[in-house]
This record gives structure tokens, sequence and C-alpha cells, in this order.
């Protein structure tokens, strides 16, 4: 019986949804060598431009994902860490550049205060938890137009 059926989108890591784009762009391009080699050199430079393009675009996705692939392993220790680890961690968040004005503003919400660290502490993991949630639906919309951006590519 073939085990791949049984690999879903969730039991893969972010590194690896990653390392299969790296994958997918490698064998695209390993795949339409012989191609764009049989080509004239101005129909060359147009499937060049093309692919670069869509090179472009993808990098130009990833560099977003990746500021939102920062709340990842902050997550852990806003969860999991003691007070101090985790107000550190919210002063690091607050100083990131990557992460939007809005987003930096929502976490002095969760600041805590001696009488209701629990709640404040439950709130900001929710909120942490639905940002994550939503970056690996940005991976896996990524992923799809990736096939589609790669395939036009060359038409």
């Amino acid at each position: 019986m073939d085990n791949s059926i049984f690999i879903s989108k969730y039991s893969l890591t972010i590194e690896e949804k990653l390392n299969l784009f790296d994958g997918l762009l490698e064998e695209f391009i390993e795949n339409n060598k012989g191609l764009i080699s049989n080509l004239s050199k101005r129909q060359q430079k147009l499937k060049g431009d093309k692919i670069k393009k869509v090179c472009d675009l993808i990098l130009k996705k990833l560099k977003k994902l990746e500021n939102v692939n920062k709340l990842i392993k902050y997550k852990i220790i806003l969860k999991y860490g003691n007070k101090d680890n985790k107000k550190e961690m919210i002063q690091t968040l607050k100083n990131e550049e990557g992460l939007s004005d809005d987003f930096k503003n929502n976490l002095s919400n969760y600041e805590t205060e001696q009488n209701n660290d629990d709640i404040k502490e439950i709130e900001l993991v929710n909120f942490i938890s639905t940002n994550y949630d939503k970056f690996v639906v940005n991976l896996e919309d990524l992923n799809k137009e990736l096939l589609k951006d790669l395939n036009m590519a060359l038409s």
C-alpha cells in the first residue's frame, strides 16, 4: 500500500513546506532546460524574463511569509515560557521591523498586570495563534500559486 496517501499537509513542518518550494523550482528549471535551449535567442530571452518574473513573485511572497513566520518561535515562548521570558518576547515583537504597526499596537493590549496575568496570557497566545494559522494558510496558497505560475511562465 502506498504510504504517501497518509501524509497530510498538516504533517509537514514549515521548513519542510519551504523546502518543497525549493524542490518545485529546481524540478521546474531542470524539466525545462531542453525546451529553453532549443529556442531562438529572442525566445530564450522572453522565456527567461517570464521565469525571472515568476521567481521575483515567489521571492516577494516568501519574504512576506518570512515576516509572519517569526511568530512561530515566539508562540512557544509565549505559551510555555516564564513571565520574564514572555515580557521579553513581547518587547522583542514590538521592536521587530517586519511586523505591522497594527500588530505591534495589539501586543500592548497583552502586557500583563499582577492580578490578571493568566487571562492576558491566554488572550496573547490566542492572538499569536490566529496569526500563525493565517501564515500556514498563506503558505499552502503560495504552494498552489507557485505551481500555476511556473506552468504559465513557459506558455
